[in-house]
């Protein structure tokens, strides 16, 4: 496998155990924003924001747009230094996840979530000798973060809606009145403060803070009934699909119906001479003393019973005979033999002289299908092989291509009736099982997008000598 391909694999990973799984992306990915949020301040200071100047100006000229404008270049720098760290404790959280959305489970989080914020809050401190205080704003950023974890949206969107409330609760950092509160006990935000009661402007101040609150709030809720909106919307259409799958399913039950019963009108009206011809073959052959054409009736007579049995095949689904793995295979080789991908065919039988009991025109096709798709998925210069062997109990017929394979995502889909890659009617594989379990067997896939896809036919091995013949 390609480096590329084992990075995607790895993060793509998921891990499950009794209790919970684990996604090792979003794990990765949390890790590596927790240490992005600890080296923030070595490349963002105050000094390169240039809040003091800004607010050394606003003193000079007793000037409160400068005030408000070293409160946003506060709020820029401050967001700009959390947004990483808390991003990650957002992914850690939503990481590891549990299939029965407890209390018990909700609560340990948070409290994870919290223990490693102070441990990263005391490496900024250790580091870089800035304290960052857990205090009632923080505490809320992450009862908001646990929250979200239960949301039942897209990873990025709940990202999205992380960032508006944090920016937010960061826009109260500078709020007069609010300090009792846990709300801007930084050194920087102090200074802002006592500069507006200075400037005599607290009330511009906390009007500024408190309108763009508001706006960075509402813009949360409205991004969240969008969401919302959009996902009531995805539902609604998955179930019209549903809906309409169901629809094309009776559709599909009520032509094959309709066709049984024309099926059934044509084998009638197939068999009808071909009784005639058997019954004239077997007179013939004994009111005749020519040994020459006896033998030709006699064969006559046998063509037509192969025939009869093969008209009977097409028709009846429970008519089996047992036939060897080898020679089952030969048929399909023969009858594949017209088709494009022929040349890229690769066959070897390692059954040996298994026996399976089958419908022998049905399961043809249903190899034959396989086969197909392989030639559809690896175009001209690709490879096909076809194999059987022998399993404890069943036999197994192996059908595998070099092809464009099958996205993880789409592997539990491939049965559904409508389904269907490209140049296929999505009937093919929807046929294969159905039939390969009603001769007692299984179908098994395995698929790697890019890379292969290989089809297993497990079909229970019959006795050389036994009696499941049926006959119609």
């Amino acid at each position: 496998m390609r480096a590329g391909g084992k990075i995607k694999s790895f993060f793509s990973r998921t891990i499950h155990t009794r209790f919970i799984e684990l996604h090792m992306g979003m794990l990765t990915l949390g890790m590596l924003l927790c240490v992005l949020g600890i080296l923030m301040p070595a490349f963002l200071t105050e000094g390169d924001m240039g809040i003091y100047t800004t607010l050394r100006r606003a003193l000079a000229e007793d000037n409160p747009t400068q005030l408000l404008y070293a409160a946003v270049l506060l709020l820029i720098l401050n967001s700009l230094r959390s947004a990483p760290h808390y991003l990650g404790l957002l992914l850690l959280m939503e990481s590891w996840k549990t299939e029965r959305h407890r209390w018990g489970f909700f609560l340990l989080k948070y409290l994870v979530a919290f223990f490693l914020l102070l441990a990263v809050y005391q490496l900024v401190y250790e580091i870089y000798g800035i304290r960052y205080v857990v205090e009632f704003p923080a505490l809320v950023v992450l009862l908001c973060m646990s929250a979200l974890n239960r949301f039942p949206v897209r990873g990025y969107s709940k990202a999205l809606l992380f960032l508006l409330f944090m920016l937010s609760i960061q826009s109260m950092d500078v709020m007069p009145g609010l300090t009792d509160w846990g709300f801007g006990r930084g050194e920087i935000s102090i200074d802002i403060k006592q500069a507006a009661v200075i400037m005599e402007c607290e009330p511009i101040l906390l009007g500024f803070c408190l309108m763009t609150s508001l706006i960075f709030a509402i813009t949360m809720l409205m991004t969240v009934l969008l969401i919302l909106d959009k996902r009531q919307m995805r539902l609604a259409m998955e179930k019209e699909a549903r809906i309409e799958l169901q629809l094309m399913d009776a559709r599909l039950k009520a032509v094959s119906m309709r066709d049984t019963f024309e099926i059934q009108s044509l084998v009638h009206d197939l068999k009808s001479p071909l009784t005639a011809i058997q019954g004239l073959a077997s007179l013939s052959s004994a009111i005749s003393e020519d040994k020459t054409l006896v033998e030709y009736q006699r064969r006559i007579s046998s063509a037509a019973d192969r025939m009869s049995y093969m008209i009977s095949e097409i028709l009846y689904e429970d008519c089996r005979q047992r036939i060897r793995v080898g020679e089952l295979l030969e048929r399909v080789r023969s009858q594949y033999s017209a088709h494009d991908g022929a040349a890229l065919l690769k066959y070897e039988n390692y059954a040996g002289d298994r026996y399976v009991c089958v419908n022998v025109v049905r399961m043809i096709r249903v190899v034959i299908n396989l086969l197909e798709n392989a030639a559809r998925a690896v175009g001209s210069n690709g490879k096909i092989r076809l194999w059987s062997e022998s399993r404890v109990s069943y036999v197994a017929i192996c059908v595998w291509d070099n092809g464009r394979g099958i996205r993880r995502e789409n592997l539990e889909h491939i049965w559904d009736i409508g389904f269907s890659g490209e140049g296929s009617t999505g009937l093919g594989l929807s046929f294969v099982r159905q039939t390969v379990q009603k001769h007692g067997g299984n179908v098994r896939i395995f698929s790697e997008a890019g890379e292969f896809t290989q089809v297993e036919l497990l079909l229970p091995e019959a006795k050389p000598n036994g009696k499941e013949d049926t006959d119609h």
